[in-house]
């Protein structure tokens, strides 16, 4: 009778441990799903939706502008060109400005004088060779976005990134203005001013040209869609 109580005693306790470290497993692997639940929420907050809108060529220009004396006048040099590529990465949210990287064909200015277009492209860009054909742009921030832009109005935003012209690279900060066009488009205006010498690029000295400024003001107005 004894031994009787005693067997049923310890198939009680063996029962109780069975049940208690049962439970205790089942919590720990409901506390482990609901912890991976959780990061994975916090992953979820952590990405940023965005889209992309590639440059429409056809509808955008690169203008460079610089002072010379030309055969003893002052002249205003204004060089055009539309041959603009890339694409403009927004927050799909705010439609701010993520990224950009923007390529510019430096075959493709054009002034009031073709023999000036062909000098500047083979004796100061010198992008009649392959590795200087393009020159690029690569945004790396954009300041003073609006927590949500509104379509039609003009944010003033200044653009930072790095620019390469015949090989070299250099920071620089575009003052630009950015518009949420109402087809979802995105107009840019960006303008900054540089040192070519910075770039190492040079202008050949010919007699009929004289006081040429060190400086060159370059704006760009996109449309990206």
């Amino acid at each position: 009778m004894n031994k009787n109580l005693i067997l049923v005693g310890l198939l009680v306790l063996l029962a109780g441990f069975s049940i208690f470290y049962g439970t205790k497993k089942d919590n720990t692997t409901e506390q482990n799903v609901v912890t991976s639940t959780s990061e994975t929420v916090n992953e979820e907050a952590g990405r940023i939706a965005t889209k992309t809108l590639a440059i429409v060529s056809n509808e955008s220009e690169a203008i460079y502008e610089i002072n010379e004396t030309l055969n003893g006048k002052p002249v205003r040099v204004v060089g055009k060109n539309k041959g603009l590529s890339g694409n403009i990465v927004l927050n799909s949210v705010t439609n701010k400005v993520m990224n950009a990287d923007i390529n510019l064909d430096a075959n493709g200015f054009v002034t009031d004088i073709a023999k000036r277009d062909e000098n500047v492209e083979g004796m100061v860009l010198k992008s009649n060779q392959p590795e200087n054909v393009l020159i690029k742009f690569s945004g790396t921030s954009f300041e003073s976005f609006p927590t949500q832009m509104e379509v039609g109005v003009k944010y003033p935003v200044i653009a930072k990134g790095n620019l390469t012209i015949s090989g070299v690279s250099k920071e620089v900060s575009l003052d630009s203005h950015v518009t949420l066009l109402a087809d979802g488009s995105m107009s840019i205006h960006g303008k900054t001013s540089l040192k070519y010498a910075d770039f190492g690029l040079s202008i050949p000295n010919f007699p009929f040209l004289a006081n040429i400024s060190e400086t060159v003001d370059i704006s760009v107005n996109l449309i990206a869609r």
